[in-house]
């Protein structure tokens, strides 16, 4: 049983896959790798040297590169949190990108304060494999 809940924007890029079909199908399967917590899935969908930057969710922002830095990356993050349910307010896929305006909330497991997390996520993609990924977060804390 996953603690992540992304079925909104699975829903959101599903609709994608008839114009932007390669990448969106892509995201589609790397968020439902993450969701059903196998992560062991998400390295045939990254480049040898994508790239991960998260700013403005504090425990969680940084820098990585590589599959094998990502991957550890993306696995101790989602870790650090349970009952997450994220949703789509917008999306653009154009070129080789996507681009996510993102909701999400969910429970800290380290305290289990609620939080509230609002931003963008650009997806990058060579070929139909992600190539990096930026995440612009602004996080509020719930009591």
């Amino acid at each position: 049983m996953s603690d992540r809940d992304f079925k909104a924007v699975t829903s959101a890029l599903e609709a994608e896959t008839t114009h932007d079909g390669p990448m969106a199908a892509v995201l589609i399967k790397v968020l439902s790798a993450i969701g059903s917590n196998n992560f062991a899935e998400l390295p045939s969908h990254f480049t040898e040297d994508i790239e991960l930057h998260i700013h403005g969710f504090p425990g969680m922002d940084g820098a990585w590169r590589g599959r094998p830095r990502v991957l550890q990356a993306l696995e101790q993050n989602f870790g650090k949190v349970e009952a997450q349910k994220t949703s789509t307010e917008s999306m653009v896929c154009q070129g080789v990108s996507i681009a996510l305006l993102i909701t999400e909330t969910g429970r800290l497991k380290v305290d289990g304060r609620a939080y509230h997390v609002r931003g963008v996520i650009w997806f990058l993609f060579a070929g139909e494999r992600i190539k990096r990924v930026e995440e612009f977060l602004h996080e509020n804390m719930i009591a």
